[in-house]
């Protein structure tokens, strides 16, 4: 562990020791992360997607989000974490514009590749971070968030100035359906669940659909519509006050239990779990 913030409210800590992080190469936290991976060669499963990383890139993980690594070596790697009390993803979107471009994008796995001076500027960022920790000055809580939004600010705007670096269609007509594709999604995917209605919609076999959305996002269609659930439940359980059964069933699920159950195999907790962590941290890591 390089550093780590002792605060009643929020939770920073910076670590050079990825590999202590994982627990058979899988990386899930209770906090959210920008993992750094430095000359690493290898691949990483992350939202089910089997993604190949070469040289310089960043990962964007929120609470409970596994990565797991196969065949890469982690010891150049480093990892932020921090807490909601940090939390710069949907209460400054507007501002920063990090959410579903770095975290919480369905059709796209979280991480960003970086070039070697690109890379420099968030390891001069890091270190400024380090110092801050260390120092103890006046206003140490307001510079540390300013450097977390350093950080994503300058990973939106690499992110934004290329093509997307997902898995994708070759030919344009299907770049189209798949544009219309995530369209209905968006629209219907509390209430329909079933490959057929896109299908339908949109005018072409389930068969091809099914082919399209995994050469496209690298998954299928259950996994995808799943992630797209999830990532509602989540934003309810931390923005409202709604109970977790009431939740269920504005997400279409009929029976508050299975919706328990399918959260939990997702994130390895409950959604009240999930609520508390996320709303009563610290946590300790």
């Amino acid at each position: 562990m390089l550093a780590r913030l002792q605060h009643p409210l929020c939770v920073l800590n910076i670590t050079d020791e990825l590999t202590r992080e994982c627990h058979d190469l899988e990386y899930r936290k209770d906090l959210l992360s920008v993992l750094i991976l430095k000359d690493n060669h290898g691949s990483v499963l992350v939202n089910g997607a089997d993604v190949y990383v070469e040289g310089h890139a960043l990962c964007f993980l929120t609470h409970y989000q596994p990565v797991v690594f196969s065949g890469m070596p982690l010891g150049g790697a480093s990892v932020i974490q921090f807490n909601a009390d940090v939390f710069c993803i949907q209460q400054h979107d507007s501002e920063i514009g990090c959410n579903g471009t770095l975290f919480n994008s369905i059709y796209e796995p979280p991480i960003l590749n970086v070039t070697t001076d690109q890379l420099s500027i968030f390891n001069a960022i890091v270190q400024q971070m380090l110092y801050e920790l260390s120092a103890n000055k006046a206003g140490r809580l307001d510079m540390l968030e300013c450097y977390i939004k350093q950080i994503l600010v300058h990973a939106v705007r690499i992110k934004r100035s290329r093509p997307a670096c997902s898995i994708r269609a070759d030919a344009g007509n299907d770049v189209t359906r798949m544009s219309e594709f995530r369209q209905l999604v968006g629209e219907h995917y509390r209430n329909e669940r079933k490959l057929k209605f896109y299908a339908d919609n949109l005018h072409v076999s389930e068969s091809y659909l099914y082919k399209l959305v995994k050469r496209s996002t690298g998954r299928n269609f259950t996994e995808l519509l799943g992630d797209r659930l999830l990532l509602d439940a989540k934003s309810q359980l931390f923005v409202t006050n709604d109970t977790v059964k009431e939740i269920s069933y504005e997400l279409g699920f009929n029976d508050p239990a299975y919706f328990n159950r399918f959260f939990k195999k997702q994130c390895g907790v409950t959604p009240e779990q999930y609520r508390q962590t996320i709303r009563n941290c610290p946590v300790s890591v």
